[in-house]
C-alpha cells in the first residue's frame, strides 16, 4: 500500500506478502478454493497479453485417430467447461465471477506484443519500480 514518503503507484507491500504478475489465472483459482489469500486482477490500464493453446495432428503422427479422438475430447462441452478458465468455445461460460475474456481490457496479438522492443523496455522498467531489478539466472531473455 502507498504510505507517506513514496511515490503513487509504488507498491509498499509487508514482506509476507508475495506479489506475481503472471497469468496461471487457473492456479490462482485452485489456490483461493484452498482457502490461501490470493486473487486474481485485470489491468485497467494496461492490456493483459492473452494467448490461445493451441493443437495439432502432425501429418506423419504414428496414431492419427487416437489423436483426433484425443482433440474431439477435449474441445467438447463438458471437458472446456472444466477447465476452470476460458474457453474459446462460445457456449462455456466464463469461470464463476468473471467476465467474457474480450470483456476486459487484452491484447491478444502477442507475437506483435513480443516484437515491441520500446514497449517491452518501458514494461520492464516500470514493473522493476514495484519487484526491483530482475535477474536473469536461466539464460533466456
Amino acid at each position: 500500500m502507498p504510505d507517506e514518503g513514496h511515490e503513487p503507484g509504488e507498491l509498499r507491500v509487508a514482506p509476507t506478502i508475495a506479489i506475481a504478475i503472471d497469468s496461471i489465472f487457473n492456479i490462482t483459482e485452485l489456490m483461493k478454493q484452498e482457502g490461501k489469500p490470493v486473487a486474481s486482477h485485470f489491468s485497467t490500464v494496461d492490456a493483459t497479453p492473452i494467448w490461445p493453446l493451441t493443437g495439432a495432428i502432425f501429418k506423419k503422427a504414428p496414431h492419427p485417430n487416437a489423436a483426433r479422438l484425443f482433440m474431439k475430447w477435449l474441445l467438447e462441452l463438458e471437458q472446456q467447461a472444466s477447465t476452470g478458465t476460458w474457453s474459446a468455445r462460445r457456449d462455456v461460460p466464463p469461470p464463476s465471477g468473471y467476465k467474457p475474456i474480450f470483456s476486459y481490457k487484452v491484447v491478444n496479438d502477442y507475437l506483435d506484443f513480443l516484437a515491441n522492443e520500446t514497449h517491452l523496455t518501458e514494461l520492464r522498467k516500470r514493473f522493476e519500480r514495484y519487484t526491483g531489478p530482475v535477474v536473469n539466472v536461466g539464460g533466456v531473455r
